[in-house]
């Protein structure tokens, strides 16, 4: 089992700057985990998430959580992404598999991004926040990404 470690920082801006990151920990020989999930389940999590805003997701929410959604919508889309958000209901659609072999997770991860990077457009509306622009969308995931990566720690034990 990884050695659990604190949390990085890390910063991804764009969907390539996503592609690069799970690239680099597919490569990585020894990563530590700041948290329950494994490095491929983090990734397949996310390539869920993504795989969704392309193709529709496999849920809708209750009216109060889109009311606020729409009303938060700004500040999600702008501030860090905190750790500890459950999911329920019908949403645990996008959790990761229990046991997600090595290297699973960052291919899915690796495949939704080309996707996006080969012109692949995104559904106009997020079930939580409402319309999305592709910079909305992007914003998302490049939020979601670095709050997953930062639980993937490359090489701990040096």
């Amino acid at each position: 089992m990884p050695q659990t470690v604190s949390r990085r920082t890390v910063t991804t801006r764009t969907i390539a700057d996503i592609r690069a990151e799970a690239e680099r920990l597919k490569g990585a020989s020894n990563l530590g985990r700041a948290g329950v999930w494994s490095a491929d389940q983090n990734m397949q999590h996310l390539a869920k998430t993504m795989r969704a805003s392309l193709d529709g997701f496999p849920f809708t929410l209750a009216l109060p959580w889109r009311i606020m959604g729409r009303l938060m919508k700004k500040k999600f889309l702008s501030m860090p992404f905190k750790a500890g958000f459950k999911l329920r209901g019908d949403s645990m659609k996008l959790l990761p598999d229990d046991d997600v072999p090595v290297g699973q997770g960052s291919d899915e991860l690796i495949r939704e991004c080309d996707r996006i990077l080969g012109g692949a457009a995104y559904i106009p509306r997020s079930p939580f926040l409402g319309a999305m622009s592709t910079d909305d969308w992007n914003r998302l995931h490049t939020g979601h990404a670095n709050l997953h990566f930062s639980h993937i720690v490359p090489d701990p034990v040096n």
